[in-house]
């Protein structure tokens, strides 16, 4: 099924219970969180899933672009098996209102807030988290867990994914920051077994001047 870049594909919300499985998910875009599937306060099963070349993007008058190909959000539940993720994109804006910057914050593959994850025998390659102009911020091209999340990743491999922050000048807050190419971890509990982790990439922003805000290199090409 494809959205033809026109609209995000699938959205699960209202505590429901969803099994996908045996599908090929491409072409999901949104301004927002979520390209390919936005799942929120709801639980989520795929299996035997391709998700490919959806993207998640900010503008600058949007904070978001987070989850190119899935968003899993606030108590949501997600489990994934035998799945493949490949050349999703979560992309930030440039700067906003009053010069403000907006970040991304994301995860090019999934992007895992609040919420529980658990991932098996599944690959990411070649999915990219990258920040706008004036500096924005990008991490965890393959997942990124924030803000109290569980996620179990065990039997995956990681392969060619990046963080890559945007570049110039003009932005406020933490700019040219790149993290995490591969696997972002914060205020979270991420358990990793048993994943190949090759060849992913992190890097920080160019032609970055600090002039009052905090510039800062890039971290974490596997996992940050």
């Amino acid at each position: 099924v494809s959205g033809n870049h026109q609209s995000r594909i699938f959205s699960v919300s209202g505590g429901k219970t969803v099994v996908i499985d045996d599908l090929t998910i491409t072409g999901g875009q949104v301004v927002g969180d979520g390209g390919g599937i936005l799942n929120t306060a709801s639980t989520l099963t795929l299996d035997r899933v391709v998700l490919t070349d959806n993207h998640a993007v900010a503008t600058t008058s949007n904070t978001l672009g987070r989850g190119g190909a899935i968003a899993n959000m606030s108590g949501a539940n997600l489990t994934v098996t035998d799945c493949q993720f490949t050349g999703n994109q979560a992309r930030g804006g440039g700067p906003g209102p009053a010069g403000q910057s907006l970040t991304v914050r994301c995860g090019a593959g999934i992007y895992n807030q609040g919420s529980v994850l658990t991932v098996a025998r599944s690959a990411f390659t070649g999915n990219l988290s990258i920040g706008g102009p004036a500096g924005v911020r990008a991490q965890g091209g393959g997942i990124n867990s924030i803000m109290g999340s569980t996620a179990t990743i065990t039997d995956c491999t990681f392969v060619g994914n990046q963080g890559i922050a945007g570049d110039g000048n003009g932005g406020s807050g933490l700019v040219g920051l790149g993290r995490a190419g591969a696997l972002f971890n914060d205020a979270s509990v991420m358990t990793v077994e048993n994943c190949l982790i090759e060849g992913n990439v992190a890097r920080g922003g160019s032609n970055i001047t600090a002039g009052g805000r905090t510039a800062l290199a890039a971290g974490g090409g596997g996992i940050f």
